[in-house]
């Protein structure tokens, strides 16, 4: 008897240990991309930003600026996603509303071929929360969330009339949280030990590089290559388990159990390469093109080090295999009078994430992504505004190893941002 309520604890931690850094890409993986001009031709933009938000998008085209700019933005998501079980039982994320805050500083520098930036975004991110008492009370986090700061400083250069070279630092603030319900009385055999709940909470830092190069191929066609390296973040922090028996109600491999101990663990976030064309239709009009590859390959292992209480995990490492993808879009604006700008983008992300990793904490499915968006300039002020919404197939899961995963999952999520900028 003891055995088997050791081995049901234990599959219990098998089924959290994949979820502990899946969070990292919640709600499509990726955040959307930094500021509403950004956002508005989300499918062909590497080429033509051309306002400060280019130290995220391409750090290159910071020699286009012509003034000192200062930009904020801010995106809100609202995202759901819906599961299905094959009993046809149903349940919906809560707490829809996601915000991701930037921010951009962008000065050409003495000689009219440099230029330097700084900007605060949110490359990677977001939460999913499930109801306390849904289905998945005891087989997963019912909240989970993860939050990366990038501060990112950049440097770019105008080699001659056609080409323009930048480089920059991502430095990576980011802060795990998770929050896992599980029976004790499962352990113990005592139905009249309360549910406990663990929280894993742990802060990390790492550092990475980018850069981008913009060729002017004529004055109406541009090429442009954009590379960020991958960033490994190194967590440490706590875990803390609530209702803890006392350790004569325990099974002795498992008396070391504590109700805090350590937690580390870490996430190498994809390196991303982007190829970008942009063709300047008239004065007015500019359509481009992007194709990128994101090294989600990076994500393959996920190893977990709980300090005294891992006699509780069935294991310290746990293979996700995750896959590389290519996604790709098409963009454009056109400015339709002096102080007016219309934008409008495409583009197709799939899915990194395989069958027998997919779960309830990390829905996802392949996405088609559509924008629109318009700008104002008036003056040294600018403002913009953009509003995407993506198409997702529901993805039914048949044969995940754990059986609790497999049914089917309805996504939607619509996002807008707003910008502001000044310029000297």
């Amino acid at each position: 008897m003891i055995l088997f309520f050791c081995l049901k604890l234990r599959k219990l931690f098998l089924v959290l240990l994949p979820i502990m850094t899946q969070i990292a890409y919640a709600n499509g993986f990726r955040n959307p991309p930094d500021g509403a001009a950004g956002l508005g031709r989300i499918g062909g933009k590497v080429a033509q930003i051309d306002d400060a938000s280019a130290i995220s998008h391409n750090p290159a085209n910071l020699t286009d600026l012509s003034s000192p700019s200062f930009e904020g933005a801010s995106t809100l998501i609202y995202s759901e996603a819906t599961f299905t079980s094959p009993a046809g039982q149903g349940t919906t994320t809560r707490q829809p509303l996601k915000f991701l805050p930037n921010l951009f500083a962008a000065w050409p520098l003495p000689g009219e071929n440099c230029a330097a930036g700084l900007g605060v975004t949110s490359p990677f991110g977001q939460s999913t929360v499930w109801s306390k008492q849904s289905a998945f009370r005891h087989a997963i986090p019912w909240y989970s969330s993860l939050v990366v700061e990038n501060v990112n400083p950049t440097f770019a250069f105008k080699i001659n009339d056609q080409l323009s070279i930048g480089v920059g630092a991502d430095l990576f603030l980011s802060e795990i949280d998770m929050r896992q319900f599980y029976a004790w009385s499962g352990l113990t055999g005592d139905t009249s030990d309360s549910d406990g709940e663990a929280r894993f909470l742990a802060q990390g830092f790492g550092g990475g590089e980018n850069m981008g190069l913009t060729w002017k191929i004529t004055p109406q066609h541009r090429l442009a290559v954009t590379y960020r390296s991958s960033v490994d973040v190194e967590y440490s922090g706590d875990l803390h388990l609530t209702n803890v028996p006392a350790q004569s109600k325990l099974p002795p491999p498992f008396r070391t159990a504590a109700s805090c101990s350590q937690y580390n663990t870490g996430i190498e976030f994809p390196a991303i390469v982007t190829l970008g064309y942009g063709f300047e239709v008239t004065d007015g009009i500019r359509l481009g093109m992007d194709i990128e590859w994101v090294q989600f390959s990076t994500y393959h292992t996920l190893r977990t080090n709980v300090g005294n209480n891992d006699i509780l995990l069935a294991s310290t490492s746990t293979l996700q295999n995750w896959n590389d993808i290519v996604t790709c879009g098409l963009g454009g604006d056109w400015k339709f009078s002096k102080d007016w700008i219309l934008r409008s983008g495409y583009q197709y992300l799939p899915s990194p994430i395989p069958d027998e990793a997919l779960s309830p904490t990390l829905p996802d499915a392949d996405k088609h992504l559509f924008s629109v968006g318009i700008g104002y300039r008036r003056k040294n002020w600018s403002w913009d505004a953009s509003f995407a919404e993506t198409f997702a197939p529901d993805r039914t899961i048949a044969a995940n190893p754990t059986a609790a995963f497999n049914g089917t999952y309805d996504l939607s999520s619509h996002i807008l941002s707003i910008s502001c900028s000044y310029s000297f």
